[in-house]
């Protein structure tokens, strides 16, 4: 059975759920029906919808599958390649450990969190293939989603990217870097 978690309105990562469901935010954990029914009693269809689509289970599961499928039919490929790696490009906004008080962009977040743990998880399957795993934050880059005051250019993220690539040893497997090389917590 699914449960959504919902922390209070004090804790970082919750203000945009706690704000809508106002003095209920203390602890919210129902059933999908449950929540439903919650959120009509409360005026609170938009959340609702926003939440269903949002956290959709199938959404993610599909997304991760299909990464999963790409990393099968390409495995030989990469063990009997010269360098043996697999690169993921995740963002520190996945990171759990450096959201202390940002907060927001759950989707975005989830995913590179989601990204995150299979990088962990294929770490682990294919150390004795040889392969070396990592997942890259590329740096708040000036794209048209990074924004305007972002201070990587994306030539800057990929030059940085490519140079840390080129400088990785089986060592390095399971680790989360940015573009400059320096470690990003998990």
């Amino acid at each position: 059975m699914r449960y959504l978690f919902v922390g209070g309105p004090g804790r970082s990562g919750t203000s945009f759920v706690a704000d809508r469901l106002g003095n209920h935010a203390q602890v919210v954990a129902l059933k999908d029906i449950e929540l439903k029914i919650f959120c009509e009693k409360n005026g609170l269809q938009d959340l609702f919808h926003a939440l269903v689509e949002t956290y959709s289970p199938n959404r993610a599961v599909t997304a991760l599958d299909q990464f999963r499928r790409m990393v099968e039919a390409l495995i030989d490929n990469v063990t009997r390649s010269e360098r043996k790696q697999i690169i993921c490009i995740s963002s520190k906004m996945g990171s759990m450990a450096d959201n202390d008080d940002s907060g927001g962009a759950y989707l975005y977040r989830s995913s590179k969190a989601a990204l995150n743990a299979v990088v962990r998880s294929l770490t682990v399957d294919l150390a004795d293939r040889g392969v070396t795993v990592v997942a890259f934050h590329p740096g708040w880059v000036s794209t048209d989603m990074g924004g305007h005051e972002a201070p990587v250019t994306p030539a800057e993220s990929v030059h940085g990217m490519r140079e840390v690539i080129e400088r990785l040893t089986p060592a390095d497997s399971g680790r989360f870097l940015d573009y400059q090389g320096n470690e990003v917590p998990w």
